[in-house]
């Protein structure tokens, strides 16, 4: 018998079952709709152990009379505005054995970075009638507004500071003659991913100087 890791879990600890001849795992990535099938025969799996990748959806089935006998077809991964109104894209449940006979659960939401630049994870799962076991998850990333910088000129020095929960933004210079277009030679400052406040001296001779923060 094969006992083949499937991301972090064997088929016997997702199933509850050691597999038998005809037990199924079915790999889906979501964006090219591509199958990759193992199947439990004579003792071993085949063709190879089967890898779960990230975003792509994990199938377990005992055998079946259709193949494969559970589908979970993951919602693709998106990034939306901090200040719009969304939500998780439901997946695409498919049971040829059971029909509606099913259980579908959401496992976990988990929530990570910095909270200008937020993702969250949602895990689903499917149960159908013959205890056949699905998984899948969708992240969100989160984008906030460039917060604006605010200037402060005092006796030749100029005073850059943004909001301090979007330390480690990089302020980035450009440095233009005055009869000439914009270029886009942006050069980042150092030191300025580690403040929320820079302290800058003016030369006059410099010609135009314009300042931006970009998200790291």
């Amino acid at each position: 018998m094969g006992g083949q890791t499937f991301g972090t879990h064997t088929y016997e600890s997702v199933t509850g079952w050691a597999p038998q001849d005809g037990s199924t795992v079915v790999r889906v990535n979501p964006v090219t709709q591509s199958w990759d099938g193992y199947v439990f025969t004579n003792g071993d799996w085949n063709p190879s152990a089967p890898i779960l990748r990230e975003g792509e959806a994990a199938f377990f089935c005992v055998p079946c009379n259709t193949n494969p006998c559970l589908t979970l077809v993951c919602p693709t991964n998106k990034a939306v505005g901090a200040d719009t109104n969304w939500s998780f894209d439901t997946p695409a449940i498919f049971t040829p054995c059971c029909g509606t006979n099913f259980t579908f659960t959401i496992l976990d939401t988990r929530t990570n970075g910095p909270a200008w630049s937020q993702s969250i994870t949602r895990y689903w799962q499917v149960i159908d009638c013959s205890n056949n076991i699905a998984t899948c998850r969708q992240t969100v990333t989160l984008r906030e507004p460039a917060p604006l910088l605010s200037p402060k000129l005092d006796d030749g020095i100029l005073r850059l500071s943004w909001p301090a929960s979007h330390a480690g933004w990089r302020l980035e210079v450009l440095t233009n003659g005055l009869t000439s277009g914009r270029n886009t030679n942006w050069l980042t400052l150092p030191g300025s991913t580690n403040t929320s406040q820079m302290t800058l001296p003016v030369h006059p001779a410099s010609g135009a100087v314009f300042y931006r923060l970009a998200s790291p």
